[in-house]
């Protein structure tokens, strides 16, 4: 009620902050705590064993100076681009396709969504074997179909070594996006594309002038969640590639574990500097906050 102090509110709701405080305690603690730990952490020199060091922002610094950094954010950017307009669309087309009156559409949507529950480090395992340029099936569909004379070594190769883990991310992914696009979909009443039939409107008068607006707010969602999730891949350049050859498909969260556990995948006798992976950490949720700040603004035009 207007003008009762906080204290009166307080007492009046005093059991619901109770039942919150486990909660907000294990919030605070693996999601508040951590984020100001790696803040305060960027600042410092560490190997996680010895004495840790104060440095200020020569961590900053160094980033700015890193040409792999800069190299891995251009791959990260790749990647999230690649999937973002190449798999959103496959999964709309297929949402669009699985939404008719087509005959078995349950069966094939539980088919595409089938990758999406398996596990990513699987994946990269079965799909290395697969691209393998010794006897992968991958290579040697290709030959038969005429479509190249000789093998290949996709992984192997820094011209498509990123193109072929994007190819696989895609793969992996696109079902569980088909599956938002498909609760869209069916959240559209009928009666609107009838009143569009009953205008003259076509299919693709009806696509363009109604399903696409009609998406519009889950599409802002979808393509949010996206683009998150894609500067967060790990799991598939780790197994893959590694990130190489030559760092040709480093991406910025690899990059961050390599230096924060013992140096992995950065020559011999690199220890582990996990002030600087927390420093690559932080720059990488600056670019995605600023993404997300854009995105948000823009999502708001034409409301």
């Amino acid at each position: 009620m207007k003008g009762e102090s906080f204290i009166v509110r307080l007492k009046r709701s005093w059991g619901a902050y109770i039942l919150c405080t486990p909660t907000l305690m294990l919030f605070s603690v693996f999601m508040i705590y951590p984020v100001f730990y790696v803040i305060r952490l960027s600042f410092y020199q560490w190997d996680g064993v010895t004495q840790m060091k104060f440095v200020g922002l020569e961590n900053y610094i160094r980033l700015l100076h890193d040409p792999i950094w800069w190299k891995a954010l251009k791959n990260t950017v790749i990647y999230v681009l690649s999937k973002l307009f190449v798999e959103l669309s496959l999964a709309l087309g297929m949402a669009v396709v699985l939404n008719s009156k087509l005959k078995g559409r349950k069966f094939f949507r539980s088919v595409f969504f089938l990758p999406v529950v398996t596990s990513t480090a699987v994946v990269g395992i079965v799909f290395s074997g697969i691209l393998s340029p010794f006897d992968g099936t991958f290579n040697q569909i290709l030959t038969k179909l005429g479509l190249m004379r000789s093998f290949r070594d996709w992984l192997g190769d820094p011209k498509t070594a990123l193109y072929a883990i994007i190819g696989v991310a895609i793969w992996h992914d696109v079902g569980i996006n088909m599956v938002f696009f498909l609760a869209g979909l069916q959240s559209i009443p009928e009666y609107l594309y009838d009143a569009a039939r009953v205008d003259g409107a076509g299919p693709w008068r009806q696509f363009i002038y109604l399903t696409l607006p009609m998406l519009r707010p889950i599409a802002l969602i979808i393509v949010m969640l996206s683009i998150i999730g894609s500067f967060k891949v790990f799991d598939l350049v780790n197994v893959m590639t590694g990130g190489g050859p030559y760092y040709a498909s480093e991406v910025v969260t690899d990059y961050m574990f390599k230096y924060g556990f013992a140096g992995s995948g950065l020559g011999t006798g690199v220890v582990a500097q996990q002030g600087y992976a927390a420093t690559i950490g932080i720059g990488l949720f600056l670019i995605i906050a600023v993404l997300t700040f854009f995105q948000l603004k823009l999502g708001r035009i034409g409301e």
